[in-house]
């Protein structure tokens, strides 16, 4: 009989903290944001379809064929033009607290914890 010692292994969390914006930083973004908030519906099916054409492996994470997603295939449009809705409003809801820093987090940390199962 031999004498197997048990390693453990300890797993920690690292708190980082974010890069502090400056009110220059805050200026540029909310000066970007008004150039692009004019339809949030448009923008948000843009970046997502041009996430799945560019990383087509995300798709499995929202349910979707491994095809390339067209205007013809109406249901999985429209499921992708409800999230990328739904995730610009987040971005607009968090621009909209850019100088609140405690609401900017809360909402970050909602988020993150929403969002987290899928990583």
């Amino acid at each position: 009989m031999g004498n197997n010692p048990v390693k453990t292994v300890r797993s920690f969390s690292m708190q980082v903290e974010p890069p502090m914006l400056t009110k220059e930083h805050e200026k540029i973004i909310v000066q970007t944001w008004h150039g692009i908030r004019g339809d949030l519906e448009r923008i948000g099916l843009l970046m997502f379809t041009g996430l799945f054409d560019q990383h087509p492996e995300t798709k499995k994470y929202f349910g979707l064929p491994g095809m390339p997603i067209t205007e013809q295939d109406k249901q999985n449009m429209v499921r992708v033009r409800e999230h990328g809705l739904r995730f610009m409003n987040v971005v607009r809801d968090l621009l909209t607290h850019i100088a609140e820093r405690s609401e900017e987090r809360r909402v970050g940390k909602e988020c993150r914890s929403r969002w987290s199962p899928y990583h």
